[in-house]
């Protein structure tokens, strides 16, 4: 084989063997991405790679004014909501959509939780104040 000829193989969007597919035994195809604002997805295999357009994903419901709500319901979890959501943006700006997906995931249970438990808290006050005023 000559160098061209090698050259030829590595650019081809084929394997050098004339197979379209590497054998299971490789593992499956890796992902690279091509570029940081690229819309293509180099998908690397055994002899070769190939260029195909990269998924659009629809982002996740942005739960930043919920969460600063929740600071009103329950102080302790609401902070770590918008923390968890300050995570999560700054994971997206780095390309990390899974952990920006987990991060956002995180910030909306413990907002959903601090509405709970603020709701819980303000009940079992307004009992205590009830029966305390009963005469």
């Amino acid at each position: 084989m000559s160098f061209v000829t090698t050259k030829k193989l590595f650019l081809s969007d084929t394997h050098p063997y004339g197979q379209n597919d590497p054998p299971q035994s490789l593992g499956s195809p890796h992902l690279q991405h091509a570029k940081e604002n690229s819309p293509t997805v180099t998908i690397v295999r055994a002899g070769g790679f190939q260029q195909v357009p990269a998924a659009t994903t629809v982002p996740e419901r942005d739960w930043t004014y919920p969460a600063v709500l929740a600071i009103f319901f329950f102080f302790p979890l609401g902070i770590c909501a918008i923390i968890f959501l300050i995570n999560a943006k700054f994971q997206l700006r780095a390309g990390d959509t899974e952990g920006a997906r987990t991060s956002t995931v995180w910030a909306r249970r413990l907002t959903l939780a601090s509405y709970m438990a603020g709701t819980v808290v303000l009940v079992i006050l307004l009992i205590v104040l009830y029966v305390s005023a009963w005469p």
